[in-house]
């Protein structure tokens, strides 16, 4: 599965094998938690890093993370390869400016989930994203 608001990634996707979930009315998590039977996915992965934007347009940095929190399922993992800085002085955030999120450790921590992260090896796929 993959969700997105913009629709030229949505039939990439789509073309790659995934099922487009196409987040431009803010649903996506109820999508996943559907076609997954209430149970969630077995994992995730955050793409984005701190640039992720709500339906609106608006930057909203902890909105992916979140959602996979809540979308991936007990005992899940989650992947995060966006990009996330120690620190962004020009953020509006006050968080953000410090490296840091208002994340939902609470709920990850009672799924039991894990998670992963670090830089994309980019390297290693240019030139197969780059054809897609």
């Amino acid at each position: 599965m993959v969700v997105d608001t913009h629709k030229d990634r949505l039939q990439l996707a789509e073309k790659a094998g995934a099922i487009a979930i196409d987040d431009t009315e803010g649903d996506g998590v109820e999508k996943i938690m559907e076609l997954t039977g209430g149970k969630g996915a077995d994992r995730g992965c955050e793409c984005v890093g701190y640039q992720c934007c709500n339906m609106h347009r608006e930057e909203v940095s902890n909105l992916t993370m979140n959602n996979l929190v809540a979308t991936v399922k007990a005992t899940g993992r989650i992947g995060v390869v966006g990009v996330f800085m120690p620190e962004d002085p020009g953020a509006k955030d006050k968080l953000e400016r410090r490296g840091q999120m208002a994340f939902d450790f609470g709920a990850f921590w009672f799924k039991g989930q894990s998670m992963g992260a670090g830089q994309a090896n980019v390297k290693a796929y240019n030139r197969l994203l780059s054809r897609l």
